[in-house]
């Protein structure tokens, strides 16, 4: 009898929790994007999101290869219904699939994509874009084996 050491409900609370600890504090710094900068700060934690979401799929692929994509479908179909309304809800899907196309070809080896997007959306200026998307890309290392760590 195949037994498998973790349901998918239990990977699915888990990565649920770990995004709801995040507070983005560090990204924002990184992005220059200040505590006034209200409107942005709200635009920049659904990338934020969207993109944590992605490297997670990474980390499923990694260490469920049999059933990463149930559990990832599974859980962009519980937030799609969750997220108010059906146009913010399409919205948030289309946000993580843009970003998970964006970590497709070089996954885990360079976030550099990622982070160009989110330099491009915090409005840096041209003279400091490429300094600050070197310290992004890094921060979203961090990230990704912060959630590689703590996937169970």
């Amino acid at each position: 009898m195949d037994s498998k050491p973790y349901s998918q409900t239990e990977v699915l609370e888990n990565f649920q929790a770990l995004l709801d600890d995040m507070d983005f504090r560090r990204e924002f710094a990184i992005l220059n994007v200040g505590s006034l900068h209200f409107l942005l700060r709200g635009r920049l934690r659904k990338e934020l999101e969207a993109l944590v979401i992605a490297l997670w799929r990474l980390t499923l692929e990694r260490s469920f290869p049999d059933d990463w994509s149930e559990i990832l479908e599974s859980y962009i179909a519980d937030r799609r219904r969750t997220e108010g309304s059906e146009k913010a809800g399409k919205a948030f899907e289309d946000r993580v699939r843009s970003y998970i196309t964006l970590l497709e070809e070089k996954r885990e080896q360079d976030f550099t994509g990622p982070a160009s997007r989110l330099v491009d959306i915090a409005g840096a200026a041209s003279g400091s874009k490429a300094a600050l998307q070197l310290k992004m890309a890094l921060r979203i290392r961090i990230l990704y084996k912060l959630i590689f760590d703590r996937l169970i």
